[in-house]
């Protein structure tokens, strides 16, 4: 636990596992969002969702938190919705949702729209 919580940014953290306190309100969402990477770390899932899972971390930050992910989880799966383009350079493919004028959602794959 100790090492995953220093490896998420959380280093300041690592003498206060034995606290019990309401976290979710003494934790800022940036702090929330790295106790999550952490808890991955140590779970090693073979699948991985994160969903807006770095939007509170500054763009390094999320760097980090990703490039700790790719080197430690190495076999799993992970499937990101987010809006940030940086995120693209950690995943194999890329999928995209785009608006049409007539209302629809069409998904666009890899940059080529996939058959409606």
């Amino acid at each position: 636990m100790r090492d995953a919580l220093t490896a998420a940014g959380l280093p300041g953290f690592v003498d206060r596992l034995d606290e019990q306190h309401n976290w979710a309100q003494q934790l800022s969402g940036g702090e929330q969002q790295r106790v999550a990477i952490a808890r991955a770390l140590l779970q090693k899932p073979a699948w991985l969702f994160l969903d807006e899972a770095t939007s509170a971390l500054d763009e390094p930050s999320q760097e980090h938190a990703y490039e700790l992910l790719t080197e430690r989880l190495k076999d799993a799966t992970v499937i990101s919705i987010a809006h940030r383009s940086a995120l693209t350079d950690f995943h194999g493919k890329l999928w995209e949702l785009k608006p049409e004028d007539d209302g629809r959602v069409r998904m666009i794959a890899d940059g080529a729209p996939l058959p409606a």
